[in-house]
Order: C-alpha cells, then sequence, then structure tokens
C-alpha cells in the first residue's frame, strides 16, 4: 500500500522518489486514518465501485442528518449544566462573592 502511495504522490507532485517516501512516512499511519474517520472510501478499484461507495455515502449521511439530534443531552454536558446550576445556587443562598464584570 505504501509503494502505491509513493507511486501516485510522484505523478501527482513530480517528486522523486525519496522524497514522496519521506512524504508518505512522515503522515500519521493509515490505520490510524481509518479509525479516526467518520468515512473511508476505498479507490484501489474501478471507477463505478467508488461511485458506489460514494453513492451509499451520500445516503448515510442524508440518513444522519434527519435522524433526532440529541447531543445537547450528552452525560458530560449534563453533569456541567448541574454543576453550574448548584455552583450558582450555592453562591446566591450564601452571599457569595461574584466576580465582577470586566470593562
Amino acid at each position: 500500500m505504501q509503494r502505491k502511495l509513493v507511486q501516485r504522490l510522484m505523478a501527482r507532485d513530480g517528486l522523486g522518489e525519496e522524497a514522496a517516501l519521506q512524504r508518505v512516512q512522515a503522515q500519521m499511519p493509515l490505520a490510524d486514518k481509518k479509525r479516526l474517520a467518520g468515512a473511508v472510501l476505498d479507490n484501489n478499484g474501478s471507477k463505478e465501485q467508488l461511485e458506489e461507495q460514494v453513492h451509499q455515502l451520500a445516503i448515510r449521511l442524508q440518513q444522519e442528518a434527519a435522524a433526532p439530534r440529541h447531543w445537547l443531552l450528552t452525560p458530560p454536558t449534563v453533569v456541567l449544566g448541574v454543576a453550574l446550576m448548584l455552583g450558582s445556587m450555592l453562591l446566591g443562598r450564601q452571599g457569595g462573592h461574584r466576580p465582577a464584570a470586566m470593562t
């Protein structure tokens, strides 16, 4: 796989083999990129295979966009909201010091 990347880079950017290899080796490993990616398209097959992957990805993204979002109520956000509310209530009850507004 690395050889194919080097060849593509040499053809695209007109680099020598050593420079192209150094550039590929300086990048994050492909396995890590795949693990972190929201979608992976494999362009090693035919143009038709790639077009089908793009089509399937478009369908998936449309379905995800239409799905209800509950990201505002994820546990860390809820915990932070409760902590801020309790802190505010405690400061109000105790007559605690509130920072002055910056001017």
